[in-house]
């Protein structure tokens, strides 16, 4: 599931943080955008298991199955997850990528966060049954 479902949040992210910073998408650079976010979405799901962190609160707050359980794991993953996210695709394409100043970096990552978060909630609540 999480191979299918990064790859397709990949393609959703890249193509809006394109969208954000340049006012369209650019091909081919939307490619590698997506390669690069699928690689570090894949690191980040592996490195910090935000899942089994809320499944254990979200079972002590809600009924596995029930409206209530869903919004809190949707919350407690999709929020840390669109955090990272925007930390680290803001990072590599700002500082690593176009080289600018840290401080561009900031802004870019401060004006991309609130769009990230609610994308990520949206699709995270939405689609991830789908991709179960």
């Amino acid at each position: 599931m999480n191979l299918m479902y990064n790859l397709f949040l990949a393609l959703i992210l890249s193509a809006e943080a394109q969208f954000m910073s340049m006012g369209g998408i650019q091909f081919p650079a939307i490619i590698g955008d997506i390669l690069i976010a699928y690689v570090l979405e894949m690191v980040i799901a592996l490195g910090l298991p935000f899942s089994k962190w809320v499944m254990a609160l979200g079972e002590k707050y809600a009924e596995p199955g029930s409206l209530k359980y869903r919004c809190l794991m949707t919350t407690g993953t999709a929020v840390p997850f669109a955090f990272a996210m925007c930390f680290g695709m803001s990072l590599i394409g700002s500082v690593l990528i176009a080289h600018l100043p840290l401080s561009v970096w900031f802004s870019s990552f401060l004006g991309m966060l609130p769009v990230f978060i609610v994308l990520g909630w949206v699709l995270s609540f939405f689609c991830v049954p789908f991709f179960m």
